[in-house]
C-alpha cells in the first residue's frame, strides 16, 4: 500500500513569487521485508524556490531542498541541498 500527498504553495507580491512545495510518500511492501523487518518506508520532501525578478541579481534562482527518509530496513537518511542557478547567454 502506498499513501501520500503533494502540496505546492505560491505567494506573489510586486512581481516577486515564492514557491514552497511539500511531498510525503509512505507505504509498505512484503517485497521489501528484509532480515525480518516490516518493509515499511516513508519520505518527506520540502522545497523552497525563489527567482530574483530585478536588480543586480535578476534571474538568479535559489532553491533549498530537504528530504527525510525513514525505513524499517536499511539506513534512514536526511538530506539538505542549496542549489543556486543563473542563466548565461552564450
Amino acid at each position: 500500500m502506498i499513501d501520500g500527498f503533494d502540496v505546492l504553495v505560491m505567494a506573489s507580491r510586486s512581481g516577486h513569487t515564492l514557491y514552497l512545495g511539500l511531498q510525503k510518500v509512505s507505504g509498505d511492501s512484503q517485497w521489501m521485508s528484509v532480515y525480518g523487518s516490516s518493509g515499511k518506508e516513508w519520505e518527506r520532501d520540502t522545497e523552497v524556490n525563489y527567482t530574483f525578478q530585478s536588480g543586480a541579481l535578476k534571474n538568479l534562482n535559489i532553491r533549498l531542498n530537504n528530504a527525510t527518509n525513514r525505513r524499517s530496513f536499511n539506513s534512514d537518511f536526511d538530506q539538505t541541498r542549496l542549489i543556486v542557478s543563473y542563466p548565461l547567454s552564450l
